[in-house]
């Protein structure tokens, strides 16, 4: 299946965007927060995009390396994970 022009159509998007917010499932496991900060990375680094990288949950103890310098944010900070 040839995606090419559901890629270019993103990219034109992420082009015309300011602004970008990423989203993760609940209870977000180490595959969703390294995406989250992969792709808030590159989309900030390599795009010029202001970005916010959405996790429904505040991630566990042994995960929070990963959001060091990515800027993460959890709904609700408060929260236990």
């Amino acid at each position: 299946m040839d995606r090419s022009k559901d890629i270019a159509l993103l990219n034109a998007w992420i082009e015309e965007a300011g602004v970008v917010c990423t989203a993760s499932h609940a209870r977000p496991d180490g595959d969703a927060a390294g995406c989250s900060a992969a792709m808030a990375g590159y989309l900030s680094c390599c795009r010029g995009k202001q970005v916010t990288a959405l996790l429904p949950n505040p991630l566990p103890d042994y995960l929070s390396f990963v959001a060091e310098g990515v800027g993460l944010v959890t709904s609700r900070p408060e929260a236990a994970a």
